[in-house]
Order: C-alpha cells, then structure tokens, then sequence
C-alpha cells in the first residue's frame, strides 16, 4: 500500500543526512547513479514499515509496544563527522517491542571508545534497554568501528534490564530466533541483568583468529537466564594474551540452558564462569547435547578471584555438562573445572567450583580430556579418545592452594 494516498497510513522519518540527500538531487543525474535515502517509514496501527535501504547518523528509535517491520530493507549506520556516532542504531523508549525483516550494518564509523559510566552510548546494532518482546529474522553485520579496534562495544543484537534485582519477578522476557549475526565487533547477542531469554536457531558469526579483541557469540550475563537451543557459532577467537573468546558464555548466571547447539572454531566452545565482580554466581547452569568442533577448550566451568573485579568469592557450583561431542584435531583441554586468581593483589576470597557433574561427553582429540581444580565433581561414563572413562567422585577438601590462572581456561571480558 502507498504511504501518501492510503488513509490509515503515516509517514515517519528517520533523522539522516539529509543535505547530502538535496546535493544528489541537484548535481548527480538520475537513474545511472543512486544517493543515500533518509529512513522512512509508512505506519499501519502499531508497526512501523521500513520504505527503502536508508542511511541514518542518529538512533532510529522504537515507541512503547511498537513493531518495526523492515520489510528487508537496510539501515546503514553512518557518522555525520568522525566519531559522532554514539548509542544503538535501533533502541527502544518503553517496556516491549518487536523487529522483524530487517538487515542492520554501519559504515566507517571511526575507533572513539565509549567508556563503562557512558554506556548508553556504546555502539550496538539492536538494543532493548529494560524492554521485552520479540527480535526475529534480521541480519546485523559488520556492526564494527573501523578495524583493527579493541573498544569494548560494538554488541549486534543486545537486551539488558537493571531495574530489578535479577529474581525476575520484574525483569523483561524475549525471544531472538533465526537471526543472522556476523561481523560485530565483541559480542554477536548479549543478554544482561533482569532478562529471560529464549535464544534459539541464529546463526553467529565471528571475525576468526584476531588479536584486536576478544568475542564471544552468544551471552547470558549478570544474571540474565534462559535458553540458547538449536544456534550455530563460529569464529571467536582470540590470539592476543590475558583473555580468550567464547562461542557462548554463560557469565555470573544461574540457570541457564545452552542445548543443542553448533559450536565451530571458537576459541572455548561454552564458557560457565564467575568473579563475583555483578554478580557472584554461574551456578545451576546446564551445557547439554551441543556439538563443539575445533576449539582450544571444549567447556570450561570457572570461580575466579581477579582482583579488583572480585567483590567477594565466586562460585560456579552445580553445573552439569552432559551428552556433549567435543571434538579438536589439536584441542588443549575437553572439559576444565578451575578456581584461581590474577590480577593480584587479592582480597582473602576462595572462590569455589563445587558439586559439577559430566556425564556420558563423548570428547576426542583434546590433550587432556578432563581438567579439574573444583571439588566434590562427579564424572560418569564420558567417553575419552574412543575409551570409556571410569566413574569418579572427587570429594570436597578443606582448603586448596590457590594457583595462577592457566591462560587457556581465561574466558573473555564480557562486554557490558
């Protein structure tokens, strides 16, 4: 339907470059060469409908209980001047929304760190900020400043709620299904805080090996909780030193679920860890039936003591790896269990990996199948380099030497 002769339509524009826009009009002859069109969209009741590929210098922001439909169209983000581009290129102003059919990107937006205090600012594709719903069948790629670049930022699809106090009886749900997510620059979909996911069939896409920054695909942080199932992630991969990527990481959260999922050429393939730097749990947590190819780590489950991060000791007790394929021609270590400390000088805090059980992994071609610093961790008919393993309960002790951290158990910093 046409936006200017039907009745229960409006026009809505986007903020954009639009002097650039009268300078093609005048000057460039039409139809050999196109120019960049400001975002418009035509409205049918609550559903904001992209018109064409469009280019935006500002957040394009959706209203309270509002649907953005792109139609497949494209938004490009673009900055007016070097380095202005601040905040998400879609955010939200109430408590649901929803995005479908859209594709996502940005331009040559220059290298200019946002810090931690100015985190509505930070570079995202997609954010829900304290907003629920639904984000379905998009694409976000190359959501990246010009590479190479470490600023901490730059997340394609992210929800984040910190109005409550993570027991979700006041936090947001969402779903993020059959998106594509490649090309960010630290995380591909981020969850955080008050949040209760489903995350399932997207596909995440990393730069590869990359001394520049450290991704992570998919993460459930500061206590977000739910369901990754069905995703395919690839390409995280750090070669730098101190931190490691992750396909999906589960960071100071409970009960969470990641299932049947592909996980291809991540540095560790599922990362359970805890500082007790927001939070001081990644207990309770489930890493079930996914298959882990080419990784340095194939799952690793970790309390850790960092210093100025740790505000008191971290636990990541009571997690079960289970029916899990982990498989690497040159892998390091299948499945580690560790506690231990840098960044020191450190507080007297014992951070503690209790209770975890593996049960029936079947892990090939890893240096060392099972590595554990934890206590009380159950092992039951895991299945080691073609060999059955034999069942074994290691018992709590009294206390534990602390030991530097091995730099292959380190996952990344988490970006939020």
């Amino acid at each position: 339907m046409n936006s200017h002769t039907t009745r229960h339509h409006r026009r809505w524009i986007a903020p954009a470059r639009a002097s650039s826009l009268l300078v093609a009009c005048l000057f460039i002859p039409w139809p050999t060469t196109a120019w960049a069109h400001t975002c418009t969209f035509a409205t049918v009741g609550k559903t904001m409908l992209l018109e064409a590929d469009c280019e935006t210098t500002t957040p394009i922001v959706i209203p309270d209980g509002w649907t953005l439909d792109g139609k497949g169209h494209t938004i490009t983000a673009v900055e007016a001047a070097a380095g202005a581009w601040n905040g998400a290129v879609i955010t939200t102003e109430g408590s649901a929304a929803h995005v479908r059919n859209l594709v996502l990107t940005a331009e040559s937006l220059a290298c200019a760190c946002n810090q931690k205090d100015d985190s509505d600012q930070r570079l995202r594709g997609i954010l829900f900020d304290g907003a629920g719903g639904t984000i379905r069948n998009c694409t976000v790629r190359n959501l990246t400043m010009t590479q190479p670049c470490g600023c901490q930022e730059g997340n394609g699809i992210e929800v984040r709620s910190y109005a409550g106090d993570t027991t979700h009886d006041d936090g947001v749900t969402v779903l993020i299904q059959r998106n594509l997510v490649t090309g960010y620059q630290k995380n591909g979909i981020v969850l955080a805080g008050d949040v209760e996911a489903i995350v399932a069939e997207n596909r995440v896409e990393g730069f590869g090996p990359t001394d520049a920054i450290a991704q992570n695909g998919i993460e459930f942080g500061m206590g977000a909780t739910g369901l990754a199932m069905g995703n395919e992630v690839s390409g995280n991969w750090y070669i730098g030193t101190t931190w490691a990527s992750t396909g999906i990481l589960i960071f100071e959260s409970d009960r969470v679920s990641v299932i049947h999922n592909i996980l291809v050429d991540n540095q560790v393939g599922v990362g359970v860890e805890a500082w007790c730097w927001s939070a001081p749990s990644a207990d309770g947590n489930r890493v079930a039936a996914n298959q882990v190819f080419g990784a340095q780590v194939g799952v690793s489950i970790a309390a850790y003591n960092l210093g100025s991060y740790s505000q008191c000791a971290a636990t990541a007790n009571d997690n079960r790896v289970l029916l899990d394929q982990l498989t690497s021609e040159a892998g390091e270590i299948g499945v580690v269990i560790a506690t231990g400390e840098a960044f020191c000088p450190c507080e007297d805090q014992e951070p503690e990996a209790d209770g975890n059980l593996l049960w029936r992994n079947d892990i090939e071609g890893f240096a060392v199948p099972v590595q554990d610093e934890g206590t009380g961790t159950v092992v039951l008919g895991d299945r080691t380099n073609g060999r059955d393993s034999v069942a074994q309960v290691r018992e709590p002790v009294a206390h534990r030497a602390r030991s530097p951290i091995p730099r292959w158990t380190r996952t990344a910093s988490p970006g939020l």
